[in-house]
Order: C-alpha cells, then sequence, then structure tokens
C-alpha cells in the first residue's frame, strides 16, 4: 500500500481539531497559510476558537519534538505532519497568489510535483475550494 499525502484546509482542523489523527500511516502537509488563519481564530470564544486553540496546541507539542520542516511524528503508528510554504508559480493563471484558497491549492501542487508517485489530496469542508481543486 502506497503512502498517502492529504493537504488540510483550515476548515478541517476548525470543524475537529483532532482530525490530525484520522489519517493512519499517510502524511499531512499544513499549508503556511493555515496557521496564519489558525492565528486569527484563536480568540473567538466558540466552538471554532476552541478547536482553533486546540490544534495550535497540539502543534505546539508536537514542535517540541523535531521540525515540522523535516516532518514529525504524529504519533506511535502514524505518518508524519510537515509544514509547507507553496510554490506559487505552480498555480494555473487565473489563480490569486494572494488568496488563502489558492495558496493551499498551491501547497498540494508542489506536493504533487516533489512526490510524482504519491498520491495527493486536499481535505476541506469548503465547497469552493473543493471545486477549485477538482477544476485544476
Amino acid at each position: 500500500m502506497t503512502k498517502k499525502t492529504y493537504v488540510l484546509d483550515t476548515s478541517v482542523y476548525l470543524t475537529d481539531w483532532r482530525s490530525i489523527y484520522s489519517y493512519g500511516k499517510n502524511d499531512i502537509i499544513i499549508p503556511l497559510i493555515v496557521l496564519e488563519e489558525l492565528d486569527r481564530h484563536k480568540k473567538r470564544a466558540d466552538g471554532v476558537g476552541t478547536n482553533a486553540r486546540s490544534i495550535i496546541r497540539t502543534l505546539d507539542e508536537m514542535r517540541e519534538r523535531g521540525n515540522f520542516t523535516k516532518g514529525i511524528r504524529i504519533q506511535k503508528g502514524s505518518g508524519l505532519v510537515f509544514t509547507k510554504s507553496p510554490d506559487l508559480s505552480t498555480l494555473p493563471v487565473g489563480y490569486g497568489k494572494d488568496v488563502a484558497d489558492h495558496q493551499i491549492i498551491a501547497v498540494a501542487l508542489t506536493m504533487m510535483n516533489e512526490n510524482p508517485n504519491r498520491k495527493v489530496f486536499v481535505v476541506s469542508n469548503d465547497i469552493n475550494l473543493r471545486i477549485k481543486c477538482d477544476a485544476i
């Protein structure tokens, strides 16, 4: 069974911060823009804010065990989690570089280019992001 790479959108963490543990031995990529978006939501006084704070704490605990650029084991028996900057030159014409969704797509495209033998999936609760991914 070939390992897969999952690029998780901010909406996934804001819905369920524990989602990081849901991908078995596969790897998870956190686009840097997702960290920025989580930071913007952490002060909210609702479930979204709670989820943002929880995943930020979880990532901080992981950071103490390694380096996100090289990959950190999520937990025993799981894959690695990485942070990644997008290669914005991978975006098709018409996709603005300042749009968070487009940066997430660029990270997925970057991962596809760097690992052509591995399947890369964008996971999102955002319908428009999923449609944009399908359009590419």
